[in-house]
């Protein structure tokens, strides 16, 4: 499967998008809420390597990075893979001991593709994004 970002759970995306771009990242599009989620996504790039930094909106509530965060630090929260049929990758894996944490679900911050979050301990969390004709 082809990588198509890693995610990164941070405190401040204004913050880390000024350290990134000191690394060569570029803002690729403008903060997208979820939500949902309880999340401000932004991707960057820097050639084709795509970075998504994640926050928490709102710290009295719930969300996929808010319990990263209680270390003080930012850190990779996740590697999103795509895929061609998403169910069916979901399938494989869970075969191969993957757990299911987050059912397939349209993302706001991807132009409201599928996507899944999955867990083993080899590998930690994996984001999946259906991504059709690739």
């Amino acid at each position: 499967m082809k990588v198509h970002h890693i995610g990164i759970a941070v405190k401040s995306i204004t913050k880390a998008v000024k350290k990134y771009e000191l690394l060569g990242y570029k803002v690729e599009k403008e903060i997208i809420w979820d939500k949902q989620r309880n999340i401000n996504i932004l991707f960057m790039t820097n050639g084709t390597e795509r970075i998504e930094l994640i926050e928490t909106v709102d710290i009295s509530m719930e969300s996929p990075v808010k319990n990263l965060l209680y270390l003080k630090t930012n850190m990779m929260y996740h590697i999103c893979f795509e895929t061609n049929d998403i169910i069916k990758q979901i399938t494989q894996l869970q075969s191969q001991g993957f757990v299911i944490i987050n059912k397939p679900d349209k993302a706001p911050a991807c132009e409201e593709k599928t996507v899944a979050f999955l867990f083993s301990r080899e590998t930690g969390v994996i984001e999946l994004i259906e991504v059709r004709g690739n």
